[in-house]
């Protein structure tokens, strides 16, 4: 078992670009469900669209909390891929210095 792990600064970037990228569409996602929602509305009514449209809520309420920590998320990851960027830069500097 290893005691380490390999990391690439450029590809946590460019996985960091596309998981923000790919966050930044809930909303969208979460707004095209609801519109949905309200076009069924049109369509039926009593208990059952009632029980439906209150689930849909509810979801669409956990969707923009799960939205709003995957920003959290995204954020810390970014600040993340920062300081080893920067830690990796500062090994690299210090072995240029010792070369010979």
């Amino acid at each position: 078992m290893s005691n380490f792990v390999k990391v690439s600064v450029p590809r946590m970037k460019n996985d960091g670009d596309q998981l923000h990228a790919d966050i930044e569409k809930i909303p969208q996602f979460v707004r095209e469900l609801d519109d949905a929602m309200r076009d069924l509305g049109t369509c039926w009514e009593g208990p059952a669209w009632i029980a439906f449209q209150q689930q849909v809520e509810s979801d669409i309420l956990n969707m923009l909390d799960m939205y709003d920590w995957l920003r959290e998320f995204m954020k810390a990851l970014s600040e993340s891929e920062k300081e080893y960027g920067d830690c990796e830069r500062k090994c690299y500097d210090c072995i240029d210095k010792v070369r010979i």
